[in-house]
Formats: structure tokens, sequence, C-alpha cells
């Protein structure tokens, strides 16, 4: 059975921190990896500087406070999204009920049902 590394790096700022990044990927090689606060707009992600690292990626840019993106070792990230569920979805943290229990997500996607959503 192969091990598959799953990682999260809070970046708070892809530009300053992208030498930091590109270090940790190359030291630790995750197979995935959910950055969050990339504080930056989808123009200024550095796609090219991730994928010469090996990575491919999606993501989502926000100027200030926010903004995430998905990497995976080696290949492109596909994202599935339901359309029921986009409207229901933010960019920064998730709060939903999880298994009838109110669950903040902390950046990280998750499994909810939007039939029990208390609006």
């Amino acid at each position: 059975m192969q091990n598959l590394k799953i990682a999260t790096f809070n970046v708070n700022g892809i530009g300053g921190r992208l030498p930091n990044l590109l270090q940790w990927l190359e030291k630790e090689r995750p197979d995935i990896v959910c950055l969050q606060e990339l504080k930056a707009q989808d123009k200024a992600f550095p796609a090219g500087d991730i994928e010469a690292a090996g990575y491919g990626s999606i993501h989502h840019g926000q100027a200030s406070w926010n903004g995430v993106a998905i990497l995976a070792r080696d290949s492109e990230p596909l994202l599935l999204l339901n359309p029921v569920l986009a409207p229901h979805l933010k960019n920064a943290g998730v709060d939903a009920w999880v298994r009838g229990e109110d669950h903040p997500t902390d950046h990280a996607p998750t499994w909810i049902e939007i039939a029990s959503r208390k609006s």
C-alpha cells in the first residue's frame, strides 16, 4: 500500500513567501497541498514557479486577506464542485452542519448536506 502525504500551508502572502514554499515543497515532497491566505489576485498567483517545482495547481485568489490553492505533485488537481453547493462555500473556511454538528473547516473542504444546513 502506497502512502499519500497531504499537507496544509498558511503562506500568509504568496508573493513574499514563495521562496519558503518552494523550499518546503522540495524538502517535504507532499502529494497534495492546501494553501491558504494567498493574499493575491489570481493573476499574481505564481503558477509557473509551482509547476516548475513539479506541482499542478488550482487557485482562487483574493487581495488582502484570503485566497486558497490546491497543489498536486506530478499532476493537475481536479476540482469537482456541485453547482448546488457553490453558493454556500466561502474562500476562507466553510461553516457547515456535518453529521448534525456545527463544524468550522478552517480552510479545508468538507462534506456538507445542504438539506440539513440551517439558513
